[in-house]
């Protein structure tokens, strides 16, 4: 903790530059108290890590802050100095009406943003009840996640672990993670998130310093339109399609089977699965599979120039939710039905379906299955070039 309540009720913040000598003093000479449970703390002042408050006894807190690391102590005051220098923000404040304290607590004219910087692991459930308790009383919450989580594969690919995802903000309207480094105050964006897999993500990273942006320019401010991300998708397809593809698990065995059956081979899966969508990371399941899946029990039970209803392609959908054959990431209610549509949408703007009306589709065309490789790789990028083509002449 980083602060504590003297027993006049003035708050005391490590947050504000002191000397280890007025620190000392201050231990010596001032009992602390939490402001949340009220219970006594010590003023902990050593030379590895940076000085904190904890408490004296070993109690749940219901809104403590024990077991931060140095880095994590280090980053929250830092991120601190730097919003402080140019807003009202308010260190470790306790917040009564959700019983919560965040790490800080930023006003402004428009909306209250509790902003969490989260370093090590947080299960998906702690975080839904503390992130839907934000959101519930009209604040506007946002995840800063320790640089040290960052895993950059390449230019534009980044390996995300399970626990990261529940980060994504959409603030800007576009899926986006924030990265802070305490040591050199580097502000890390990584926006236009677009999921490949269960754990590998496309994006365009954006590296700043506290010294050049203010708050508000990062997390607020506008993103360009396209991401340059395009090549380097393409590549991983191609990647997937000839060594992925080939061996059979848990994940893929279904797929497969349902490839054999269709008398496709594994590698040459339609072109028109596995593109780039935002909403993509609602899904845990790879982009080229539950795409494939949508793509073939549309046309497996339905002719060209015939109509199917929206219902159905939902119907289908949820069937193969409960077979297990595609896997949502967080299991929240409506969540499915966001990629499903602008999935749809895609497929519209390429031809291949056509919205006949507010509740049905028709088949205009089938799905693209080249015989040779190279025609498959060449058919992929043809798919999507078609596509952002026709959605930048919109």
């Amino acid at each position: 903790m980083l602060v504590a309540q003297t027993k006049e009720g003035k708050l005391i913040s490590l947050g504000k530059h002191h000397s280890a000598e007025r620190l000392r003093e201050m231990r010596s000479t001032i009992p602390f108290f939490c402001p949340s449970c009220k219970e006594s703390l010590q003023l902990k002042v050593g030379t590895k890590k940076i000085p904190h408050f904890a408490h004296l006894k070993q109690r749940s807190c219901e809104s403590s802050h024990e077991g931060e690391t140095d880095y994590h102590m280090l980053g929250k005051r830092r991120l601190y100095e730097w919003i402080s220098s140019t807003h009202t923000v308010e260190l470790e404040e306790y917040m009564a009406d959700i019983r919560q304290r965040p790490d800080l607590l930023l006003r402004t004219p428009s909306a209250v943003y509790p902003i969490e910087y989260q370093c090590a692991s947080l299960s998906l459930a702690i975080f839904t009840k503390r992130n839907e308790s934000y959101v519930e009383h009209d604040y506007r919450p946002i995840w800063i996640i320790g640089a040290k989580r960052l895993k950059r594969l390449s230019t534009h690919m980044i390996q995300l672990k399970s626990q990261d995802w529940q980060y994504l903000s959409t603030i800007p309207q576009c899926p986006t993670l924030f990265y802070f480094s305490p040591d050199d105050q580097q502000l890390i964006k990584v926006s236009h998130l677009y999921a490949f897999s269960s754990t590998i993500c496309f994006g365009t990273f954006h590296h700043s310093s506290t010294r050049q942006l203010t708050f508000e320019d990062w997390v607020l401010g506008e993103i360009e339109r396209e991401p340059a991300i395009w090549t380097a998708w393409l590549e991983r397809k191609r990647k997937w399609r000839t060594t992925y593809m080939i061996y059979s698990n848990k994940q893929t065995r279904p797929f497969l089977e349902l490839l054999y059956a269709l008398q496709i081979p594994p590698s040459h899966f339609p072109a028109e699965a596995g593109i780039p969508l935002s909403s993509s990371y609602l899904f845990e399941t790879p982009s080229c599979i539950w795409q494939a899946y949508i793509l073939f029990d549309l046309f497996r039970y339905t002719r060209m120039e015939e109509a199917i209803a929206y219902e159905t392609i939902r119907s289908r959908l949820k069937k193969r939710f409960k077979e297990g054959h595609i896997k949502q990431r967080f299991e929240r209610e409506g969540d499915w039905e966001i990629p499903l549509q602008e999935y749809l949408q895609f497929l519209c703007d390429i031809e291949l379906i056509k919205k006949s009306s507010e509740t049905c589709y028709t088949l205009k065309r089938t799905y693209t299955i080249p015989y040779k490789m190279n025609d498959v790789f060449q058919a992929d990028w043809d798919c999507l070039y078609a596509w952002l083509s026709k959605r930048n002449d919109m």
